[in-house]
């Protein structure tokens, strides 16, 4: 019992590093695209896989940003970061 304990809190004070790290990096960025990406990748893998941008078009992707940021705990700027990056690189995005 005291070793499995031990291993959940291990693994809690591990997670904590491992969030402000990329929160530092996002902090640190300037390019909101780059900020986009670090919070897709950071945020939205807590609950499943993520998706390559380009498996859904632009509306697909604003419809699931604005279905599940809220679960993500995203502001709406936030939100705003992760859509533009995914739209970015949407299946039907023109570059």
């Amino acid at each position: 019992m005291g070793n499995l304990l031990l291993a959940v809190l291990a693994a809690l004070v591990l997670g904590c590093a491992i969030s402000q790290e990329w929160r530092r990096e996002y902090e640190g960025a300037t390019d909101p695209v780059v900020k986009g990406q670090i919070l897709y990748e950071n945020s939205c893998n807590r609950c499943h896989a993520l998706y390559m941008p380009e498996s859904y078009t632009k509306g697909d992707w604003r419809f699931y940003v604005r279905k599940y940021s809220p679960r993500a705990r995203l502001t709406e700027d936030e939100s705003a970061l992760v859509l533009d990056y995914l739209r970015l690189h949407a299946r039907n995005a023109t570059r």
